[in-house]
Parts: C-alpha cells; sequence; structure tokens
C-alpha cells in the first residue's frame, strides 16, 4: 500500500498530447455547410484513442486541437443550442 496504482488511460488529461499522428494520416472532414464560406472551415477528424482532432481548413500544415470525446460532443451541442451566437460577426 501507499503506492499509486492509478493507471494512465487515453482519457487521462494530464497527457495534453494523448495521440499525435500526420494530418495526412487522418480523415479529415468539413461540414457540408461550410461549402461557400470562403476557406473559414474548420476540419474535423476521430483519433484511433476515440479523442477528436479539429484544425483550420486554410493551414491544415498547422498542428491541430485534440478533445475528448465529451468535451467535443459539448461543444457540437452548444453550437447546435446556439450558445456561441454572440461570437457571429455578419459581414
Amino acid at each position: 500500500m501507499g503506492t499509486d496504482d492509478r493507471r494512465p488511460t487515453t482519457d487521462d488529461r494530464s497527457d495534453p498530447d494523448p495521440v499525435r499522428l500526420a494530418s495526412a494520416d487522418l480523415n479529415w472532414t468539413k461540414a457540408t455547410a461550410s461549402n461557400g464560406t470562403g476557406g473559414n472551415c474548420l476540419e474535423v477528424a476521430q483519433l484511433p484513442n476515440h479523442h477528436v482532432a479539429v484544425r483550420d481548413s486554410k493551414h491544415p500544415e498547422q498542428q491541430y486541437l485534440i478533445f475528448t470525446q465529451p468535451e467535443f460532443s459539448a461543444f457540437v451541442d452548444g453550437a447546435k443550442a446556439g450558445e456561441f451566437d454572440t461570437f457571429t460577426r455578419r459581414l
């Protein structure tokens, strides 16, 4: 006793980079609604550990962000509910 028996998991947030694959190795998807937006899009890809990668479609060579599935789902749910509408700037 007295030892830490905790085993790291893919959801362990103490590891800021649980899986890092080359962007070219991922199957990136962007929303069909993003067509005609002038390239102002996000692309997402499912990682092998069930995390979600997010990148800027204008700069695919740059690093992508990694979110857990619950974090990404919360963001999508919030976007659908209009929680981020105040950040939208109309041109």
